[in-house]
């Protein structure tokens, strides 16, 4: 029984996805907005962009959904098409695959910051 619980409990915590081809003009709430007419029962808890020195080419967006059923449905999507035709081979497309807990972005703690500040202030 308590195996059947830890199992449930793993699959609640990773429900981080991964968004390529996301275009670089996009803001967070335009990446939304797209995201939702193409979901519109997704619930998300955050979406982080990404950084402004990360390669845009080779870098992902990192979406946080709050439930399970959106991770799936999101990942069932895998495309989002950007252009109406879908058969054409250049038409760009937002694709989705399953993320992992390491990538998300380490964002130091305020204490955290302050201790490497003092680490490194000469006395």
């Amino acid at each position: 029984m308590s195996d059947s619980v830890e199992n449930t409990e793993d699959s609640n915590d990773n429900l981080i996805i991964r968004a390529y081809n996301v275009p670089s003009e996009y803001t967070i709430s335009k990446f939304h907005d797209l995201i939702k007419e193409n979901c519109s029962a997704a619930q998300l808890e955050s979406i982080i962009p990404p950084q402004p020195w990360d390669d845009p080419v080779d870098t992902c967006w990192i979406i946080i959904c709050k439930n399970s059923k959106t991770y799936k449905s999101l990942l069932a999507l895998e495309d989002i098409w950007l252009k109406a035709d879908k058969n054409d081979k250049f038409s760009p497309a937002v694709t989705f695959l399953p993320g992992q807990q390491h990538d998300l972005p380490h964002i130091p703690s305020k204490s955290d910051e302050q201790l490497l500040i003092n680490q490194f202030t000469p006395t």
